[in-house]
């Protein structure tokens, strides 16, 4: 299953190859949550900004903790966070010789020059 997905931040388009197990997962969450929303991150449509914006923090908070129990997991000494997951796969593909192209459009990034700057 391919899903397609616009980034809101950037309005960057993705064209996201689904496997079975996430699609069950997916289809779980369309099936039980009536919102506009692909994750049950906001539970309802019509939340004032502030509270978008306090819920997306509480989530990110919990997914960093998430990383950091994963990081015990396997022994990584480093404190992970999804910030540095994100710049640190980055930093990886670049050292690695992966085109600028495909690293911009990997982390859905309008302008070319950003990753040069990661």
């Amino acid at each position: 299953m391919i899903r397609y997905h616009v980034r809101s931040k950037t309005g960057f388009n993705f064209n996201i190859k689904i496997l079975s197990l996430a699609k069950e997962i997916l289809d779980f969450d369309k099936n039980n949550i009536s919102t506009k929303y692909v994750f049950t991150i906001l539970l309802t449509d019509n939340l004032e900004l502030d509270r978008i914006e306090n819920r997306k923090y509480e989530i990110l908070k919990t997914y960093n903790k998430d990383l950091k129990g994963l990081a015990e997991l396997f022994s990584i000494i480093r404190d992970i966070t999804s910030y540095f997951a994100r710049h640190g796969v980055t930093n990886y593909m670049m050292q690695n010789g992966i085109s600028t192209d495909i690293i911009r459009d990997s982390l859905g990034i309008k302008r070319l020059a950003l990753p040069n700057r990661i």
